[in-house]
């Protein structure tokens, strides 16, 4: 069983966050108090071969 602080899942969030940072996903600006700030969670999959081998680790960061 992976856990979030297990170095696969950190390694393959690190590679999700690049990958989201490469294709300008997001912009990062000032929080205004007048607005509500939009959270986000990551999701965990694991990915299995057909013969039942981890094929990888998927994480996926989205918006609630």
């Amino acid at each position: 069983m992976h856990t979030v602080e297990d170095p696969q899942w950190v390694e393959a969030m690190d590679k999700e966050v690049r990958a989201l940072n490469k294709v300008k996903t997001w912009d990062l600006v000032l929080h205004s108090p007048h607005k509500k700030a939009i959270n986000c969670r990551w999701i965990y999959k694991v990915k299995y071969n057909s013969n039942a081998t981890v094929n990888n680790d998927k994480p996926q960061l989205v918006a609630k």
